[in-house]
Formats: C-alpha cells, sequence, structure tokens
C-alpha cells in the first residue's frame, strides 16, 4: 500500500496467495467496522474502505466500485435515504416483512472475499450464502451491523497491508 502520485492509496497483493478451504467456525471471529473510505484512482471509479478491528489494527479492501465507497460513506454518516440505492430498496421490502440484518460474515473462498448475511425474519432465521464482501459490508454499514471475520483470516490480510507498505 502506498500513496500515488495523485495523494491516493493504493493497494496490491504482493506475495503469497491467501487460500482457506473452509469458513470460520465462529470461535475465534473478531468483530470489524468501517473507519473509512475512499477511492484508489483520481476519477473515483473504484473504492476503498479500512476495516478497523477493536484493538485498532486495519484491513483495507479495494476491489469494488467507487459508487459503492460512495455509499458506505453516506451510510456512515447516517444518511441512508438521500440517494435511491440497492441498500434502500432492500431495507424497504426487509421492514415490509420484518426481516431485520443480524451480522455479516465475510470469509475467503479461492482467494475472494465474499459474506454470508445472517437475516432475523419473523418465525426463523435465514442465511444468504456466498455473496460479494463489498456489497454485504455496505449493507451491514447501512444497518449498522456487526461485522464479523476470524481472527486468522483478518491477521493474515492485515499483516499484508504492513508488508506491501515498504
Amino acid at each position: 500500500m502506498f500513496i500515488n502520485d495523485y495523494g491516493y492509496i493504493e493497494l496490491y497483493c504482493v506475495g503469497e496467495k491467501i487460500m482457506f478451504d473452509s469458513l470460520s467456525n465462529g470461535n475465534d471471529d473478531i468483530i470489524v467496522k468501517v473507519t473509512q473510505t475512499g477511492f484508489t484512482d483520481p476519477s473515483g471509479v473504484q473504492g476503498i474502505i479500512v476495516l478497523t478491528s477493536d484493538d485498532g489494527r486495519s484491513l483495507s479492501m479495494s476491489s469494488f466500485s467507487g459508487e459503492v465507497a460512495n455509499y458506505v460513506s453516506k451510510f456512515m454518516d447516517g444518511d441512508r435515504t438521500s440517494t435511491p440505492s440497492i441498500y434502500k430498496m432492500i431495507s424497504e421490502l426487509a421492514d415490509r416483512h420484518s426481516i431485520f440484518l443480524k451480522e455479516v460474515e465475510i470469509y475467503n473462498r479461492n482467494s475472494v472475499l465474499r459474506a454470508n448475511l445472517y437475516f432475523k425474519c419473523r418465525d426463523d432465521d435465514y442465511t444468504l450464502h456466498n455473496y460479494r464482501a463489498s456489497d454485504s459490508i455496505a449493507l451491514a454499514t447501512f444497518y449498522d451491523a456487526p461485522i464479523r471475520i476470524s481472527r486468522s483470516l483478518f491477521d493474515k490480510l492485515s499483516s499484508q497491508v504492513y508488508k506491501n507498505k515498504r
């Protein structure tokens, strides 16, 4: 990770490939929050977010659109209604049917970050499996729902950021 000539953060995964064959078991998971949003390019095409744990360590994600980064930034500021979005649409449908997002779990599948979304329904719980991590994090930010990631995955990804800073 470094600051380019335009003053934007650039992040590249260099070195070993991250591979995990199974989802976390929930026993060593940590909760992270989105603490910063931005762009990796001057035109704002590719977004970047920073996920931070309670102990202050951070992990950057940059494989999603600048539009999603803009939404996440608005949601962090409490603005959930000024711009029509898929997140607002999901919220309206969920409210109508008493469905609430309990939490989002981020995991690694074939070197791509994916997510499971855990919902509480009227009479049951429901899980959506294997969705894009960026959209899931945006929805979690919209709802102010917890974002969970295994400690081993967080440690692996956050250590790559520090290695790539040099």
